[in-house]
């Protein structure tokens, strides 16, 4: 990261270097005004053909990662079962009876931020995004009654 601020630096550098050298002879008269705007045309050409090979570059980088990401999402994902604590197996047994976060805590003396890191790892494992889509894929898989 550091080397690629280093050379888009140095070439910016370059860059105004020859823009301003081009800006003094200008107004000192000793260059014409077709030849300014001519080297000022040149520089943004440069510029404008770089970043666009880039792009180019980094475009065809995203397809690819998005075409794994559609090959990937084509096969059935198996959560990750194994990976669910004997706490947060626990946990969400109580958050399928209706237990609030704090009655959990208070339940299984923890603290509250505790039991959020919990059921954050519950969701992800499960890979859920609420209480209700946990409760019902974890009685689907069996991991609770």
């Amino acid at each position: 990261m550091f080397n690629l601020a280093v050379k888009y630096g140095l070439a910016l550098g370059v860059v105004l270097i020859v823009v301003k050298l081009s800006e003094h002879f200008f107004l000192s008269g000793k260059l014409s005004m077709d030849i300014y705007f001519g080297i000022v045309a040149g520089v943004f050409l440069l510029l404008g053909s770089a970043l666009g090979y880039r792009g180019k570059k980094e475009k065809v980088i995203i397809r690819e990662i998005i075409k794994a990401a559609e090959a990937e999402k084509g096969k059935p994902q198996q959560p990750l079962l194994d990976s669910l604590s004997d706490r947060e197996k626990e946990v969400l047994q109580l958050l399928s009876k209706g237990f609030s976060n704090q009655e959990i805590a208070n339940q299984l003396f923890v603290s509250l931020n505790t039991i959020k890191t919990h059921v954050k790892n519950i969701y992800a494992k499960l890979d859920v995004n609420r209480r209700v889509q946990a409760i019902s894929k974890a009685k689907d898989l069996n991991i609770i009654e």
